[in-house]
């Protein structure tokens, strides 16, 4: 029998009978290994994890809407997709906000090694394309 993630765990602790639905979009958009990351990774799934797991932004939708309407509208970034779909689904990010903090309060240490390499700010609220990914600018 397959072991369950501690994503599956929180979705399900929280969501109970909908955590299918939160549990494939947050495995798409969260990037729970931080050796897959780099120091101020500038990738939108990135950016998306430092967002909902960041302490320091308060209205993360409106952030995660904001990075959405400076990407090109067109896109067909799986990345920008699984964001509207979520903010479809919880607009004000109430339920994604338990998941992340039930995430939190697992003891996995790469936890802090992925917010010290993402970590976003209340002032690099501007996302700008740049060739094949994204840059972070400050406004």
């Amino acid at each position: 029998m397959k072991e369950k993630t501690q994503l599956e765990i929180a979705c399900a602790e929280v969501m109970g009978d909908e955590t299918n639905q939160y549990y494939d979009i947050l495995s798409d958009m969260l990037i729970m290994n931080p050796h897959l990351l780099k120091k101020d990774d500038t990738r939108l799934s990135a950016q998306l994890t430092s967002i909902l797991f960041s302490e320091e932004v308060e209205d993360k939708a409106h952030l995660i809407c904001s990075i959405i309407e400076t990407i090109d509208t067109k896109s067909e970034d799986k990345y920008v997709k699984q964001a509207k779909l979520l903010l479809e689904i919880d607009p004000v990010l109430d339920n994604t906000k338990q998941i992340v903090d039930k995430l939190k309060s697992f003891t996995d240490p790469n936890y802090s090694e992925i917010m010290r390499k993402v970590n976003i700010h209340k002032h690099e609220m501007k996302i700008f394309r740049k060739g094949s990914g994204y840059t972070k600018r400050r406004i």
